[in-house]
């Protein structure tokens, strides 16, 4: 299995970033190979709109614009996961990507000629695969009904949840609404 992990942030040893390594590390204990792209060291932009991708005489999603994130893109074609991972900056995600997967996701849509695009391959989601980065600048918060994420971090399920530097975090019990981190 390849899994190529997305850096969304500008902050090369941030929490992100951490996130990631630690995501990383467990599958690669369970035999995955992985790599990690850090988008804010690449010089590229984001979609210019030119419906290349779209030609019925080129291979479906390839993209017109050449930069560093090329390569990138055909990579991710043949990855068997992806794990994106950034920050939030005034209510959404970095505008690196932001640019990323305007870049990625609608070079790979198909247009149906009808004004809408169908996904060129499906994307399935577990519903309880879930990992958020807590309001505090430095810990990241995992709840414990993170089924596949928890199993990638290495958290076990009877075990407490904690941050990636060893602080216990307060989750809201299984199916109750979704409450902010509570840091012991």
């Amino acid at each position: 299995m390849k899994i190529i992990a997305i850096n969304g942030s500008p902050q090369p040893n941030g929490t992100t970033v951490t996130l990631l390594e630690r995501a990383m590390k467990g599958a690669r204990s369970r035999g995955a190979e992985t790599k990690r792209v850090d988008l804010y060291r690449l010089n590229y932009k984001g979609c210019v709109s030119c419906f290349y991708c779209k030609r019925k005489d080129k291979p479906h999603g390839t993209c017109a614009v050449r930069d560093d994130l090329s390569p990138i893109l055909t990579e991710l074609k043949e990855a068997d996961a992806l794990l994106l991972g950034t920050p939030i900056y005034f209510d959404n995600i970095t505008s690196g990507t932001v640019a990323f997967l305007e870049r990625f996701l609608f070079s790979n849509y198909i247009w149906r000629g009808d004004s809408r695009l169908s996904p060129a391959r499906s994307y399935t989601f577990p519903p309880s695969c879930t990992a958020r980065v807590g309001s505090a600048p430095h810990c990241l918060s995992h709840t414990s009904s993170a089924g596949s994420v928890s199993d990638l971090l290495g958290i076990a399920a009877n075990a407490a949840p904690t941050c990636a530097f060893g602080h216990k975090i307060r989750t809201a019990p299984s199916g109750s609404p979704a409450s902010p981190p509570q840091w012991l």
